[in-house]
């Protein structure tokens, strides 16, 4: 890898301390385009101009990349060009040229608070702590909102029994608290117990039988195989719930600052789009209601 992506992927973990996937997908991005470099015999990374940019660019998305695929690689080589031009180590930032492209407006997926309520596990009753903690990890994914990465960052040192809180933290280290119900914060601790009771020890809520943290793809396979009983949206992730969770909120009346707050969002902006959401449910309502429809 040439020093130039090597020093700027250091000074992400180090100094902007960005999230372990972040930075992995930019450390992508920028192996992508040294490679575009060195296969087309163009000049080192650092000498490449606005026209070679634009040329990489075009490729890609010749090659089938998304457009938010193609804006976070236009993002990425922008990041590296400034940090290189603020340690005059080029004159100029090449890519501060290069325009995003425009991404087509699509709502996130949820589920519909009917299907859910088919489905909701309870939080009693198991005799297996696998099955236990299946049924609590679907449930708190709902109602907290929380990331998948979040969740499985999740530790008992993080619950506040009597305040009956969790301290989430989000994207580049941001801590954020979230209620949760009584019933909630009992479960958890009752995993501990009958996982101790199995012989496993471990301060993560949720961990595979050898007391190790989840992974993220047993959390997708987890909530995936409950989605696919019952909702026809076409995505079925554990970030589908996150989705669901908002626009019922805001269904209900729950203002956008405190569904800002419940997600982590750094940016209102991020949280608005569930405003279209909602618009889309009083259409619908409204249709189905009105006496002149």
């Amino acid at each position: 890898m040439q020093q130039e992506v090597l020093q700027y992927l250091d000074f992400l973990k180090y100094e902007k301390r960005l999230s372990v996937n972040t930075l992995k997908a930019y450390q992508r991005d920028l192996l992508d385009f040294q490679e575009f470099v060195e296969n087309n015999d163009l000049p080192a990374v650092r000498n490449v101009n606005t026209r070679q940019i634009r040329r990489f660019v075009l490729d890609g998305m010749s090659n089938g990349w998304e457009p938010k695929t193609t804006n976070r690689k236009i993002s990425a080589l922008k990041g590296m060009f400034s940090y290189l031009a603020e340690r005059e180590m080029i004159s100029t930032n090449p890519a501060s040229a290069v325009q995003s492209v425009k991404v087509p407006h699509r709502l996130p997926s949820y589920v519909q608070e009917s299907e859910l309520d088919i489905v909701m596990p309870r939080l009693e009753g198991y005799d297996d702590w696998t099955d236990f903690q299946e049924a609590l990890l679907f449930v708190l994914l709902y109602e907290t909102g929380m990331r998948r990465a979040e969740l499985i960052a999740l530790t008992y040192d993080r619950l506040d029994q009597r305040a009956l809180t969790l301290r989430v933290l989000g994207k580049r280290n941001k801590e954020r608290i979230i209620p949760v119900r009584k019933e909630i914060m009992k479960a958890c601790i009752s995993l501990k117990v009958l996982r101790q009771e199995d012989g496993v020890e471990s301060n993560h809520v949720f961990t595979l039988s050898n007391g190790k943290a989840l992974y993220p793809k047993k959390v997708y396979t987890a909530v995936n195989r409950v989605l696919k009983a019952i909702s026809s949206t076409e995505r079925k992730s554990p970030h589908v719930l996150r989705h669901s969770i908002a626009t019922h909120l805001l269904n209900r009346g729950v203002d956008i600052q405190t569904i800002q707050s419940l997600l982590g969002h750094a940016s209102l902006a991020s949280t608005q789009i569930y405003t279209h959401q909602s618009i889309e449910h009083l259409k619908s309502s409204h249709k189905a209601a009105h006496p002149r429809s």
